[in-house]
């Protein structure tokens, strides 16, 4: 009997030693941990909450503590719901997908480590202050209308594709755009519907297209193939007539295109350097405005048949126009890693340029060279791809995908405001212009990335 008792007494200890060890080795060392006694954990402070459109609300703050942070949401302030575990440095944060015209409370719950385990009485992390804020209402006015299906989303080549918009003398709309099997695809809605037609085939994977109409709105474009040939295509004889302008290198390739008051044909494309291609003379004759990159460049033509062009070379925006026989090009800005990938241009009656693009910092801005100098001014504070139109009263709009979406802004009031927040599901290349009757018309690929998209709105 005394040996069992010796031998569960030694299982006991045994038992407990194992426990002992095990809570030991468990334990983290909680020096980094707060003390109840010692420390006093400071929520973050300064909390605010803004609404950015009907459908996300920004908080920011100002961090005090060195602890993760739980970002949590209500409706009725009683009922919290987490939104995102976030880190420690982080002093601001989205909340996405919500629904328009509602009032919406948040706070902030400081969080201690999860791997570590408290022998005693754990410490209090407390709460932030509780902010509110009012999504806006949705804008119902703008009409919007699925086109056409584009190239899938799982290709490699994807996220370079660019569709293109633009108008005739009676306002019907021209398309062009990556087809389903990444042929290029031209539709227009001029009989009322849209109807489509293959451009040109074998050539798929196309990207970068752009397209311009003449007086006789026949239908000018321009892309770039999957055998890296800068091609031209036209319906002027009645037909699809293709023409190879140049070549690309793989990483090359962007385009735009514009017609002169005299039909002729003006393209600019990025290969090895920006080069310049025109029929003006009755034959393609190109010449090199930029030796080295000259990435995505916009090209217009104004009234007077001057040609204007901006580009990215060298991390910073240009500009460049045609004059006395040669190109004359000046600096504007920085951009965001040097791509330029997101400045556009047009050009107003009286021949000044209007440009929208991405700085290096990725803020939407604007600049123009209306008062004889480049003046540049802020429109947005997030942005990464722009388009960029003037209406019949040289009002000027600008889209923007941003962070949160599609965003639409004017200056009909003579400074730029975000007139409308449009589509935050995953919209990509925008093409923005004005009809005669100062309709804006917004195309874009949206969806589920396989989709060509377009929204308008009467004035």
């Amino acid at each position: 009997m005394k040996k069992r008792r010796c031998v569960n007494l030694i299982s006991f200890k045994i038992i407990y030693l194992l426990i002992f060890l095990f809570i030991m080795i468990g334990c983290k060392d909680t020096s980094d941990a707060p003390d109840s006694d010692q420390e006093s954990i400071i929520p973050p402070s300064n909390l605010k909450a803004t609404a950015i459109n009907p459908f996300n609300i920004k908080l920011t703050w100002q961090n005090n503590c060195q602890y993760n942070l739980n970002v949590e949401i209500s409706i009725d302030n009683n009922n919290y719901h987490l939104g995102q575990t976030i880190r420690d440095d982080s002093t601001n944060y989205v909340f996405k997908n919500l629904q328009p015209k509602r009032k919406y409370y948040f706070r902030i719950h400081v969080i201690g480590p999860s791997d570590v385990i408290y022998i005693g009485k754990a410490p209090y992390f407390p709460y932030s202050n509780v902010v509110t804020a009012t999504t806006p209402a949705y804008d119902s006015s703008w009409q919007y209308s699925s086109i056409a299906e584009m190239i899938g989303k799982d290709a490699d080549y994807y996220y370079d594709i660019y569709n293109a918009l633009s108008i005739d003398r009676n306002d019907n709309l021209h398309v062009v755009y990556a087809g389903k099997d990444g042929s290029p695809m031209y539709g227009t809605n001029t009989s009322g519907q849209w109807q489509f037609t293959t451009v040109e085939t074998g050539v798929s994977p196309i990207n970068h297209t752009s397209i311009a109409l003449d007086s006789r709105n026949k239908v000018h474009l321009c892309y770039y193939d999957n055998n890296y040939n800068i091609k031209y295509a036209t319906n002027v004889s009645g037909q699809w007539q293709i023409t190879k302008i140049g070549t690309a290198g793989e990483y090359n390739g962007e385009t735009s295109i514009a017609i002169g008051t005299d039909d002729k044909v003006h393209i600019v494309y990025h290969a090895w350097g920006l080069q310049y291609a025109t029929n003006k003379s009755g034959q393609w004759i190109k010449t090199t405005i930029a030796g080295s990159d000259g990435a995505y460049p916009s090209v217009v033509v104004d009234s007077y048949d001057s040609v204007h062009v901006c580009m990215s070379s060298q991390y910073s925006l240009y500009y460049a126009k045609y004059s006395n026989s040669k190109w004359i090009t000046s600096y504007i800005a920085s951009l965001e890693y040097g791509t330029g990938s997101n400045a556009a241009m047009t050009v107003d009656a009286n021949g000044s340029a209007h440009i929208s693009y991405i700085n290096d910092i990725g803020w939407l801005w604007y600049a123009t060279n209306k008062n004889g100098q480049w003046q540049t001014n802020v429109v947005g504070t997030t942005g990464f791809q722009t388009s960029i139109t003037i209406d019949m009263q040289n009002n000027l709009h600008i889209c923007c995908v941003e962070s949160y979406g599609l965003t639409y802004y004017n200056n009909v009031r003579g400074s730029w405001q975000i007139n409308a927040f449009l589509d935050q599901e995953n919209p990509r290349s925008p093409s923005i212009k004005c009809d005669h009757t100062n309709r804006v018309n917004i195309l874009y690929q949206g969806g589920r990335w396989n989709e060509v998209k377009c929204v308008s709105k009467a004035p």
